[in-house]
């Protein structure tokens, strides 16, 4: 049902994609081929379900095939068969720059925090607390869809935060996390991100950057301004990527 709910939206967004080069009605065209195409796997799969009634549990194809990842997957080559590359380019770029705005103010934040208070639970806390609110960036999910749209000065990180649940959570592994940080040393980091938005520049490079702050002073390093220096790298950076993209 969520994937089907989907469709009107992403067509929408699609029929008004300012990176293909086409007029409006033919994008309207294009858009509409997406939107059939995609519902019609779409039903293709429910019939199946259906018809395997209660042996679906034991179908291990068919319930890989409903997965959201396949789901998800399966939506984004009906979108590249209908002559789409990315739709979501234009918001994403928006919602890029919006989030490098916030961004030096989140990082004055945590080398404040910091400074005063060290490899401690308080400044994971609040670093953790900047991730799941940053993830609020999420076009796939009807509700946070609306909220994004309805997001038209970059408020919605901070408001997020605030409204974040106290500790602790349903799932609550910061202690557990905490400790390893500060009794263990590690050689490697592997971190998978979203691809744009407050998802990877509120939450993910000031939480990458504390990592390698806590890892640089376990070897002598110094923790003054970590994350301020490399916000400056991160906006150039992400500032000129997302720029060529948007116009590739």
């Amino acid at each position: 049902e969520i994937f089907y709910r989907s469709i009107e939206y992403f067509k929408s967004i699609a029929s008004t994609d300012p990176s293909i080069d086409a007029s409006d009605e033919d994008k309207k065209a294009m858009a509409a081929t997406f939107a059939a195409s995609y519902r019609a796997k779409l039903d293709d799969i429910m019939a199946r379900v259906r018809m395997a009634g209660a042996s679906f549990v034991e179908d291990i194809t068919l319930r890989m095939e409903c997965t959201c990842v396949h789901l998800c997957r399966l939506r984004e080559e009906c979108l590249i068969e209908a002559g789409f590359g990315d739709p979501f380019m234009s918001i994403k770029y928006e919602e890029n720059m919006k989030s490098l705005d916030l961004l030096p103010g989140v990082c004055r934040e945590i080398d404040a925090m910091t400074a005063e208070h060290g490899n401690s639970e308080l400044v994971w806390t609040t670093v953790l607390k900047n991730v799941c609110a940053a993830n609020i960036f999420d076009l796939g999910s009807e509700h946070t869809k609306n909220i994004f749209h309805e997001d038209q000065d970059g408020v919605c990180f901070h408001t997020t935060r605030r409204s974040l649940p106290p500790r602790p959570w349903a799932i609550d592994d910061v202690d557990r996390f905490c400790s390893r940080m500060k009794n263990h040393t590690y050689s490697k980091a592997m971190l998978f991100v979203d691809n744009a938005g407050s998802d990877v520049i509120l939450g993910m490079l000031p939480f990458c950057s504390l990592v390698a702050l806590f890892w640089s002073m376990q070897r002598g390093g110094s923790c003054r301004e970590f994350t301020a220096k490399h916000q400056r790298y991160y906006i150039q950076r992400i500032r000129c990527a997302s720029s060529s993209h948007l116009r590739g």
